[in-house]
Order: C-alpha cells, then sequence, then structure tokens
C-alpha cells in the first residue's frame, strides 16, 4: 500500500514545485519537497492534506471551509486530534452528507454557510460535470443556473468562537485569495492556513497575478510557506519573525 501511495505524492510534489513557480515562490519551491518528518498527512488522497506536526496539539481548534462530499480531514483531526471542528459549506449535498456525519456533542459542528470576504447572499455557480459537487463563487467552469447561500467572513466565525483557530483549511473553489486579503486585514492570525489555490487549474494572467500578491501578503504577515502539494499550499505563522 505504501508503495503504491509514492507516485501520488511524488507528482503532487513535482505539480507544487512548478505551482511555486508560477505563482512568483520560486525562492520557496523546496517547500513541495520538505521532509515528512515534520509533517503528517490528514485524510484520503482527495481530501488530505500535509499538517505541521508542531500544530497539531489536542484541544485545537479549527475552521474548515468546503467539505463537498469527503471531509476525511475534518473527521480525523476531531476524532483522532481532539481538536474542535467547525466545517462549513452551504451547498444542498453537502448538507446532506454532513447530516449523516455530525452527532449532537461530537466536537465536529457544521454550519449550513459560505465563506468570503464580507457577510452577504452570493450567488454559487454549479460544476459543468454532473458528477461533481464543487460549487463555486468565481464560476470557474463557465457555467449557469447559480444558486444563492448565504456567506460569512472567517471574523465571523473567530469572533463567534472567541479564538484564533489552530488550523484555517480552505477548499472554496475560486474564493480563497478575496476571503485571504479580508483574513489578513482583520485581527486573526491562523497558526495554520492550508489554502487550495483552485484557480491554478483554470489560470489567466489575472488569475495568477492575484495569487501572486496575495502569497507575498501572506509572507509579508509572518507566514512561512510550509508545505506546496499540488494546488494545495500550506503556510504556518511564525509569530517571532519580524519582517
Amino acid at each position: 500500500m505504501i508503495r503504491s501511495l509514492i507516485p501520488f505524492f511524488l507528482r503532487k510534489s513535482i505539480r507544487g514545485f512548478q505551482y511555486c513557480w508560477r505563482v512568483g515562490l520560486g525562492r520557496y519551491s523546496l517547500a513541495a519537497f520538505r521532509s515528512s518528518n515534520s509533517l503528517r498527512f490528514i485524510g484520503t488522497e482527495y481530501g488530505g492534506w500535509w499538517v505541521p506536526v508542531s500544530v497539531l496539539t489536542v484541544g485545537g481548534d479549527s475552521i474548515c471551509c468546503g467539505c463537498g462530499t469527503d471531509v476525511s480531514f475534518d473527521l480525523i483531526l476531531a476524532h483522532v486530534y481532539g481538536f474542535n471542528v467547525r466545517s462549513l459549506d452551504p451547498t444542498p449535498n453537502s448538507e446532506d452528507y454532513m447530516s449523516r456525519l455530525v452527532d449532537a456533542g461530537s466536537s465536529l459542528k457544521f454550519e449550513s454557510c459560505g465563506i468570503y470576504s464580507r457577510r452577504t447572499t452570493m450567488k454559487f455557480f454549479p460544476p459543468a460535470s454532473l458528477f461533481e459537487d464543487s460549487y463555486s463563487i468565481s464560476n470557474l467552469q463557465d457555467t449557469e443556473n447559480p444558486l444563492e447561500f448565504k456567506v460569512v467572513t472567517i471574523e465571523d466565525i473567530v469572533d463567534a468562537n472567541g479564538r484564533n483557530p489552530t488550523i484555517l483549511k480552505m477548499d472554496i473553489e475560486g474564493a480563497e485569495v478575496a476571503v485571504l486579503f479580508n483574513l489578513l486585514k482583520s485581527h486573526c492570525r491562523p497558526n495554520c492556513i492550508l489554502v487550495e489555490f483552485d484557480e491554478l487549474a483554470y489560470p489567466t494572467a489575472w488569475r495568477l497575478a492575484k495569487i501572486r500578491v496575495v502569497c507575498r501578503m501572506l509572507l509579508r504577515s509572518n507566514y512561512k510557506l510550509y508545505r506546496a502539494s499540488g494546488s494545495n499550499f500550506c503556510f504556518q505563522y511564525d509569530s517571532q519573525k519580524f519582517m
């Protein structure tokens, strides 16, 4: 089984290395091959993420934005690592899926709402394929017949919870750059930010420029690129670093 996983992780590392150069993070591109001794891969191949071991402390808090129909990461954080996990997704498929997983009193909580740079109602565009369930605010796949859902900000969630999250995970189909811009203007500083830059799969000059700018903002805000695996980037906050 381990042997069968090696090609998958290697492919992801190579793609992460390439994406680092594409978004102006070439000098940090070796993060794509960082030793797994200081990391844990949590979740399935489809829904999993590399996480620094140092942030996996019992009693941590995580905000996980974008559930789809794979919350293996959220579940393991809650039930193996003892995290308090708040998972968010406004789409009907996710709401139905999560209703079967979340028990009363569980450390995994679900909220049927999206995340964005302001509190409002937004149009979410469906995927092009009937076999996918990833709706996007930015209409990544150029589809029609959007649905409208409530969205809130990370700051709204943090204020309700009363403290910064240890881990913020975002797989939100193109809305991540707007959310990160807003996050960096706020008081919220998660110890670890896991973000999938979905627009890398649908690149335009404008989309790449936005990702490049927000990555530089993260670095200037004392975040370090810790791992790049495909379009999944892991940033860790260094409160002792002054730039």
